[in-house]
């Protein structure tokens, strides 16, 4: 009984690392309509040194699509800054909202997305 114990409670926690792992992909779409009066939709990729963004091709969009760096990243979240035109983009991710903060001199803009493992 103790070494069924010992095995599911290994399982459940080696579970959690797998679930946020080099490779996973999700789907993710915007949580509120943006200023071009749509949701927009992109696929995240976790990779090993970093991630890429693919967003969903619309004309009324910036394309973001991109490969970033990380910052700060665990099993859980991560973390990147780059620069974007007068400003930076900070980006982080949590396995469930991709958040998006551009802040430059006197502007920011802050974008969310709902996302599931695909």
């Amino acid at each position: 009984m103790k070494m069924i114990y010992f095995f599911v409670v290994s399982i459940f926690m080696f579970s959690n690392v797998a679930i946020a792992q080099v490779g996973n992909t999700y789907v993710c779409v915007e949580q509120v309509t943006n200023k071009s009066g749509i949701k927009s939709r992109i696929i995240l990729e976790w990779k090993k040194d970093g991630y890429v963004i693919k967003q969903e091709k619309n004309p009324s969009l910036v394309d973001i699509s991109d490969t970033h760096k990380f910052l700060v990243s665990t099993n859980s979240y991560f973390l990147s800054v780059q620069k974007y035109r007068e400003g930076y983009i900070v980006n982080s991710f949590d396995k469930n909202v991709y958040s998006n903060l551009y802040v430059s001199d006197g502007y920011s803009y802050f974008t969310q997305y709902d996302c599931k493992k695909f």
